[in-house]
């Protein structure tokens, strides 16, 4: 699901009765981290923010028609209110532009230096400290889209009994306007929602008084540059908590009636305390039921191979080299499993094999 929690629009009366199994649940806590990471993208927002002008334009422009004009109330209230939204963007816009400017100009300085390997464009902010400045500049981003926040709803309240919430061939030159800047006021609006969600992370840990406080807080925040080609130089802020625990037992344990979480590696060092500790899954916890099974696979029988001294992979050499070792393998072996790194090798490696040879290949996927 793109969303946590969106899966029980599915059912209006929940998931109570329902048992939830995820397979290859080792990957399941990385799997909501993803999802619950917020961005904001300075350069496209600040551009998104210049659409209110661009409505009163176009309402201007068929207010301007005396015949429109007279049957397009709708839309003169919808201008009258706009404007307001017109000065909040406006106001949203220099603040983003004042906290993307000064990124450009501090941002090797605040990261500081980095080593060879580290990503140059990436600085991942340290979990004791925060600018001053650069919070202060957030802060003021953040108040600025509260702002445009509050005008959107605004105009959606006093919109909602005379919008259809689509366009149709039937309705008017005005009408057909009022429905469309609506649609994108809402689009707007949830833009601004996703923004002021990751803008919260970074306000939420500026509030921390205590260098303690701060590390505990489990929140990961950093900032990406990016370049543009008409822009110049953007950045990215990016956030996300660290302990998806209390995410995992609020949307799923909650929801559900049962929760069975299956995976051939779960375990760490003999161990899945770190899989449980990740989850806030109690042990302890008579409702919780853990147990671990020996694998059905011996793996000292095993045998890795890989083909060697072929040349450049994508010549035909190289898959008649994998063909013949497949051919000793086979001979060797009861059974083998072969993985190839690209569809087209696979294919060409198959159609090298005898008729006898394909017959016993139980499986080949050329779909992906």
């Amino acid at each position: 699901y793109s969303t946590l929690g969106g899966h029980a629009t599915f059912s209006p009366d929940g998931f109570n009765d329902f048992m939830l199994v995820v397979d290859e649940a080792h990957h399941f806590p990385e799997v909501i981290r993803n999802v619950k990471e917020k961005t904001i993208a300075l350069t496209p927002l600040i551009q998104k923010l210049k659409r209110p002008v661009t409505f009163a334009t176009h309402i201007k422009k068929v207010l301007s028609n005396a015949l429109l004009a007279a049957a397009a109330n709708d839309l003169k209230k919808l201008d009258k209110h706009n404007q307001s939204l017109v000065i909040k963007s406006e106001a949203a816009q220099y603040a983003g532009i004042e906290l993307n400017n000064f990124l450009k100009e501090n941002f090797n300085r605040l990261r500081g230096s980095c080593n060879k390997l580290d990503d140059k464009n990436q600085w991942v902010l340290p979990p004791e400290s925060m600018n001053e400045y650069l919070v202060d500049l957030v802060n003021a981003l953040t108040k600025a889209l509260q702002g445009v926040t509050k005008a959107i709803t605004n105009i959606q309240l006093l919109s909602q009994e005379n919008r259809t919430g689509f366009i149709s061939a039937q309705q008017t030159k005005a009408e057909k306007l009022f429905n469309k800047i609506l649609n994108n006021i809402d689009a707007l609006g949830h833009d601004i929602s996703d923004a002021l969600a990751c803008l919260t992370h970074y306000v939420a840990y500026s509030e921390l008084t205590t260098k303690q406080a701060q590390i505990k807080s489990g929140l990961a925040r950093w900032i990406t540059r990016t370049d543009y080609k008409k822009e110049g130089v953007g950045f990215e802020l990016q956030a996300n908590e660290l302990y998806v625990g209390e995410c995992f037992q609020q949307y799923f344990v909650k929801e559900y009636a049962s929760v069975m979480l299956t995976s051939a590696t779960l375990e760490s060092l003999g161990s899945i305390d770190n899989f449980t500790n990740r989850l806030a899954i109690d042990k302890h916890n008579i409702g919780n039921v853990i147990k671990c099974f020996p694998s059905p696979f011996n793996y000292e029988k095993a045998q890795l191979s890989t083909p060697i001294f072929t040349g450049n992979p994508n010549e035909e050499k190289h898959h008649r080299v994998v063909y013949n070792q497949l051919v000793q393998l086979k001979a060797r072996h009861k059974a083998i499993l072969v993985l190839f790194t690209a569809k087209s090798a696979l294919e060409k490696t198959f159609a090298l094999c005898s008729p006898e040879l394909k017959k016993q290949i139980l499986e080949i996927e050329t779909t992906l």
